[in-house]
């Protein structure tokens, strides 16, 4: 019973972690999307914030 446990424990942390990194990955993605965007648009490098948080 504990080693079972404890891998599904571990199991799932790699789940949790492997989906996170991924969400994360995408989210510096559309970030650094926009700050390019931006930068074409405004000749600056500051991206806004709001923009971002109304696409997700």
């Amino acid at each position: 019973m504990v080693k079972s446990s404890v891998f599904t424990k571990i199991q799932y942390y790699n789940i949790y972690y492997t989906t996170f990194f991924e969400i994360s990955q995408g989210l510096i993605g559309v970030y650094s999307g926009f700050a390019r965007k931006n930068h074409k648009l405004h000749g600056r490098k500051k991206p806004s914030f709001e923009k971002i948080e109304r696409r997700l």
